[in-house]
This record gives structure tokens, C-alpha cells and sequence, in this order.
């Protein structure tokens, strides 16, 4: 039968415990100075080597060689522990030994000498596991031990370890591995036992260990049977991991205020197989990097390097509030929909939740007066709404005189981050002074808004399409929100440059660039293009550099216009 991987390479002595630097340091020293303590209580999380340092401890104490405080692991006494066989070092599970009358018995080994070492060792495992009244039998012991007997108590929950027992020990606490350190240690397995894996694969081993050798030297032992070339795929769906790019993909929906389509992504992997807790798991992970890089905006060290450069430029799409709001739904929704039939029921809620906030109360106003026909028009298009209020104005103003400026009166204006309704129903002013309207707006009204700029939302620079060209693209916007609001909400921001068969998009951020060039979307983008404009268009998608465009970058064009247009747009000259 196989030895399993992380017995084979359980470290045998302090220098190669890995990743606690500060206890291997500390016990050698005492073992050096023959300094240690009658009892120790190690904890830290599972996997992290507790069990491990307490064995390496029994044989530094015991060894007749140790070098500077290291067993030699070669001595008869530092096999005869390693190998398990030795009887003056006795392991004791507290887990399936804790009751009182186990501990009487342990009593009763602590008083005889040892048969073969100068120390007796008691390491008592999962010592937290223990009956109040066997710790209070252990308490005395711990006290007043005999010279020749050693406790080495280890938990992964100090917290259930009485403060007596405590205060009679000294405490070390084991870290997490960090990611670097077991991405290495996992590479030298696999190269020892002859493993072809992909080093991100080993970077997805190492994060889903949470900080544990153990762990991830088992899941290693476990992919190593699969097939001959492991890849990173391989290791995802052994593990029941999400990949990066369907987390990315959730953001996304969300961001923009899909909820339809983040529920139908989320109960597609739920349909497929996917432990939804783990889901939620990967995707508060995932948010919680977003967090770092946007905060300290610099490389996370717990994040792989193929993943760092998409984190950054998704971290320009989303805002601080919207991955605090969603971290916390997802985990108030998972804390009180426990034990659901339904898995990904706290998901879908948090989801509907983070993404209602976003919806405009002017708008759910609107949708309580079906009595009213109402025509909406893009914010993109770029009706101006201060020269609409001001018509409004002056129109109430005349109102409250008994004037009435004929044939027109402005439609009751809703305002909204993407939209502007422009309503109209018989209405007139009441007692109350509300103002209520009386007719359309005139011809002229319409006029002067078409007149104004159609402005794009860009977040650094908005550019300006004037008159028809900017109701063409209003209409392209709204049309790509109704089919894809993802894609939307990448296209809303680009700075578009027509050519005769070609527009080019220039984009602040490569991510959205690349999201956009993908064969679906542009597809897509094209379809709208031409649907729209009445003439087909090539997309052709780019990276904004500063505020320049590239000359060449533009289709040369006999009209002067869209030349013009471009020019004024990115600020250039034509160089001959």
C-alpha cells in the first residue's frame, strides 16, 4: 500500500517545519539550553503542523545528538519516535478519549519512570475536546508533574481550553502557510514523485488549502491519480472550485444590475453540481481580493500573477460600496437561510438585493402611474435636462400669472441615472400648487433638446455626438442595454469614432476592452450596428491612451465630417 504523501514528507526536525519560524526558533533554543517547559499547548488551525513539532520536540529532548537544538534523526530514540513505536512517547486522541476515566488512567502512567528515554512525553490531541471534569483531573497533574514527564496539549479551538489549563502551559501559536511558501514546497513534491502539473494548478492547490500543509499535500496525493498531465481545470473541478472568470463573470452582472442574469448564472452551476457553499465561499474570497487591490492597489501575495492584471482593471469597474454591500448580504443571507433546501436561495436574494439597490426610487415611482403614456428616451441620448427644467419653469411661471405660453407645455420629466421619461397626460395645476400637465411638448421644445449634446457616460472624460448621430447612438445604447446590460455597461463608456465601414471604440481600461472584442460580444455589438445605423459596420476595438487617438487607428474616410469629429473628439492634427 502507498504512503500517503504528506506522511512521506512530515517534516523531521525544526529546520524543515515549514512557515513557523517563531516556535521552531524558540524550541530549539530551550531544547539547546535545556530550558523547556514541563507542559506546552500548541494551537492554530488544522494541517499547520502542531501534531508535527510536538513529535520533532519528544525527539530533540530525548536525542543524544541533537545539533543545536535539532534531533539528529538518525539515533535510535529518533527513529523509534518517528516510526511511531516508541513507548515512553504516548499520542493520546482526546477527541475519542475524553472522558474522566481516561485521564485517571494517564495519571497512573505519569508516575512510572521511562523505559528507554530520559523524558516521557504525553501529547494529548484535540485537547479542547476534553469533559469539564477530565480537564479538573488533568489540572493537577499539569501543576506538579514529575521531572521526567512532558505535556504537549494541541487544539484548533483554544478558545474551549479552560483559562487553568492555560495559565499552566506555554502557549504557541501556529500561522497559516501563506501561498508563496506552499506553492514552493508542493513543486518540490511533485518534482520528487514525478507529478506533470501546471504551477497554477499548484497555486489552486495551495489557495484551496486555506493556509494547510496537510491539506494540500493530500489534495496533491488525490489529482496525482487522475490522469498523467494535470491542468488547472483538472484541479477545479476535482476540488469543487469556481473558476476566476465565472466569478468575474457574476461581478459583472451584478455590477451592472443584471440580476437576471447573475440568478440564471448562479442556478446554472447549482443545476450542474456545484456545492453552492463553496460557491459563496470562492465568491467572498474573490470580492475580498477585489477589496485589497482597490485599497492598497498593489499586488495581494495571496493572489496567483495570472489573475492579478484582470483583478485590477475588474477593480475599476466596481465601486468599495458595492463589494462591502455584496460581501455582507451574501454572508447574512448564508447565516439565515442555513440548512435551506434551496442552496442557492441566500445567493439569489443577495444578489436581488445588492441589485434593487441600484434601481432609482424616481423610476419605481413611475412604474406605480400605468395611467400614464410615457415615452423614454436614454440618458446617452443627451437631452439636457437643465434646459428641460427650465422650459418646466417658466411654464409653471406663467401658470401661477394666468398666462399660458400657447401651445406649449412641457411632460412631467423623470430623471433617472440611465434614463429620462418624458410623460404626457392631461394635467393642470391644483389648489395645492402642485404643478400638473396640460399637454405634449411642442415641436419646438423637442427641437431644443435635440439640438443638445448627446453625451456618453465616460468616467473620466464624457464625449459629446451631436443632433442625429447622437440620438443614432442614444438609440445603439439602448438597444445593447435591452439585449446584454453587461455588455452595456462596458460599451456606454467608450469613445466611438465612425469611419465609412468601420467605427472604432476606444476604451479607458483593457478589461473592457477585451470583453468587448470577445467573439459573442462583438458579434453582438456589430448586429446592433447595423440594425441601427441601416449599414453595416466592422468593430474595431482599442486602448485609450491619455487623450489621444491613434491616426491610423481610424478608417480613412472621404468624409469630412466623421475626420472632423474625430479630430475634435481625441484632440489630434492631421500630420502629412
Amino acid at each position: 500500500m502507498k504512503l500517503a504523501l504528506y506522511r512521506k514528507y512530515r517534516p523531521g526536525n525544526f529546520k524543515d517545519l515549514l512557515g513557523q519560524d517563531h516556535v521552531s526558533t524558540t524550541l530549539k533554543n530551550a531544547v539547546k539550553g535545556k530550558s523547556f517547559s514541563h507542559a506546552y499547548l500548541f494551537t492554530g488551525p488544522r494541517g499547520v503542523g502542531k501534531t508535527t513539532v510536538a513529535r520533532i520536540l519528544a525527539k530533540a529532548i530525548n536525542c543524544k545528538k541533537h545539533k543545536d537544538g535539532d534531533p539528529c534523526d538518525a539515533c535510535v530514540s529518533c527513529k523509534s519516535i518517528s516510526e511511531g513505536r516508541e513507548i515512553d512517547t504516548i499520542e493520546i486522541d482526546a477527541a475519542s478519549n475524553r472522558g474522566i476515566d481516561e485521564i485517571r488512567d494517564l495519571r497512573e502512567k505519569v508516575k512510572f519512570t521511562p523505559t528507554n528515554l530520559d523524558y516521557k512525553v504525553f501529547i494529548i490531541d484535540e485537547v479542547h475536546m476534553l469533559t469539564k471534569e477530565a480537564f479538573n483531573a488533568l489540572l493537577k497533574t499539569l501543576e506538579e508533574p514529575p521531572s521526567h514527564a512532558v505535556f504537549v496539549l494541541a487544539t484548533t479551538e483554544i478558545h474551549k481550553v479552560p483559562q487553568t489549563i492555560i495559565s499552566r502551559c506555554q502557549r504557541f501559536d501556529f500561522k497559516r502557510i501563506n501561498i508563496k511558501d506552499l506553492v514552493k514546497q508542493l513543486q518540490y513534491i511533485a518534482k520528487e514523485e514525478n507529478i506533470d502539473i501546471a504551477d497554477e494548478a499548484l497555486n489552486v492547490i495551495a489557495e484551496a488549502s486555506e493556509g494547510g500543509f496537510r491539506d494540500a499535500i493530500s489534495s496533491l496525493d488525490q489529482i496525482s491519480s487522475f490522469k498523467n498531465k494535470i491542468t488547472v481545470d483538472d484541479v477545479r473541478d476535482i476540488l469543487g472550485m469556481t473558476d476566476y472568470k465565472t466569478l468575474e463573470e457574476l461581478v459583472l452582472h451584478i455590477e451592472s444590475g443584471d440580476a437576471k442574469s447573475a440568478i440564471v448564472l448562479i442556478n446554472h452551476l447549482a443545476e450542474n453540481g456545484y456545492d453552492m457553499g463553496q460557491f459563496s465561499k470562492n465568491l467572498v474570497e474573490f470580492l475580498r481580493k477585489l477589496l485589497l487591490i482597490k485599497v492598497i492597489n498593489t499586488e495581494n501575495a495571496e493572489l496567483a500573477k495570472e489573475h492579478v492584471l484582470k483583478m485590477k482593471e475588474l477593480s475599476q469597474v466596481i465601486s468599495n460600496e458595492k463589494i462591502l454591500e455584496l460581501i455582507e448580504l451574501i454572508l447574512k443571507f448564508n447565516n439565515l437561510f442555513r440548512g435551506t433546501s434551496l442552496p442557492q436561495l441566500p445567493l439569489e436574494l443577495a444578489v436581488v438585493k445588492v441589485t434593487e439597490a441600484d434601481t432609482p426610487v424616481i423610476d419605481r415611482e413611475a412604474n406605480e402611474r400605468p395611467d400614464q403614456s410615457s415615452r423614454v428616451i436614454p440618458a446617452e441620448a443627451g437631452i439636457q435636462t437643465d434646459s428641460i427644467n427650465g422650459l418646466d419653469s417658466r411654464f409653471h411661471e406663467n401658470d401661477r400669472n394666468g398666462k399660458e405660453d400657447p401651445g406649449t407645455s412641457p411632460d412631467e420629466i423623470d430623471a433617472s441615472e440611465d434614463t429620462l421619461e418624458i410623460k404626457g397626460k392631461d394635467e393642470k395645476w391644483d389648489d395645492s400648487g402642485q404643478a400638473r400637465m396640460t399637454s405634449e411638448l411642442s415641436s419646438a421644445q423637442i427641437s431644443v433638446a435635440e439640438k443638445s449634446s448627446a453625451k456618453i457616460s465616460s468616467p473620466d472624460n464624457p464625449v459629446s455626438i451631436e443632433g442625429e448621430e447622437g440620438q443614432l447612438w442614444a438609440e445603439f445604447l439602448m438597444e445593447i442595454k435591452a439585449k446584454n446590460p453587461s455588455l452595456h455597461a462596458f460599451v456606454r463608456v467608450t469613445e466611438p469614432v465612425f469611419g465609412k465601414e468601420e467605427i472604432v471604440m476606444s476604451f479607458p481600461y483593457r478589461f473592457h476592452k477585451e470583453r468587448v472584442e470577445d467573439f459573442k460580444n462583438k458579434k453582438v455589438v456589430e448586429e446592433i450596428l447595423e440594425m441601427v445605423y441601416n449599414k453595416p459596420y466592422k468593430l474595431k476595438c482599442i486602448l485609450k491612451q491619455g487623450s489621444e487617438a491613434k491616426k491610423e487607428d481610424v478608417e480613412k474616410n472621404e468624409d469630412i465630417k466623421a475626420i472632423d469629429t474625430a479630430l475634435d473628439i481625441f484632440g489630434g492634427e492631421i500630420v502629412e
